[in-house]
């Protein structure tokens, strides 16, 4: 929200505080749901997610500045501006943002049938609110920790990345990890879609 404002002719009493951004997200996601799974005390939420090849917990979190403060959500009631070269530029910012909320809210999905299945994979997610993530798992054959950087640019071009432990062999290449998560904006079909490719080995 800043960078817009030091792009147009917008003011600060345009924007309207909303809370800590993925606590927005969480609770427009599980808006009217009887269980709340929030904890706001150490900035950490947990949900579960069906999947096809079995049940994913997901647990988000966010970094903190350097000032300690959460990265927090505004509403945009207008945007002001003198020269079609900033809306552009504004257009960017928002596209990044759109698409790094939708990849938190894809972990917030409605919650399934825990019967349907025995275990469960733990995915750890971090983001820093504006344009990374990160998502750290257990690697379904050796164990070993595997995680998923996610960088979002301008635009809402997705950047992306696998590191895993040595010796334990990448499923796919960076080029079709990045459509896969551009295509689906979804944490869960991006771990899914990992997993099937580790289960045909």
């Amino acid at each position: 929200a800043h960078s817009i404002l030091e792009m147009t002719d917008m003011k600060d009493s345009v924007l309207t505080p909303s809370g800590a951004l993925h606590n927005v997200l969480y609770n427009t996601v599980t808006k009217g749901s009887s269980v709340s799974q929030i904890r706001p005390k150490d900035s950490l939420h947990r949900h579960d997610v069906a999947v096809p090849s079995g049940m994913l917990a997901f647990f988000v979190r966010w970094n903190k500045k350097e000032s300690g403060a959460d990265e927090n959500a505004v509403e945009l009631q207008d945007i002001n501006f003198t020269h079609p070269e900033q809306l552009v530029k504004v257009i960017q910012v928002l596209r990044r943002q759109l698409v790094y909320n939708a990849l938190i809210k894809s972990c917030f999905a409605a919650s399934p049938v825990f019967s349907q299945y025995s275990t469960v994979q733990i995915v750890d997610v971090d983001g820093d609110g504006i344009s990374s993530l990160r998502a750290t798992f257990e690697h379904p054959l050796s164990r070993n920790l595997g995680c998923v950087l996610i960088n979002v640019a301008l635009g809402g071009v997705i950047s992306a990345k696998l590191e895993l432990v040595e010796g334990d062999r990448c499923p796919c290449s960076e080029d079709v990890l990045v459509k896969i998560i551009s295509t689906c904006l979804s944490l869960p079909v991006m771990m899914h879609s990992l997993r099937k490719r580790w289960q045909a080995e």
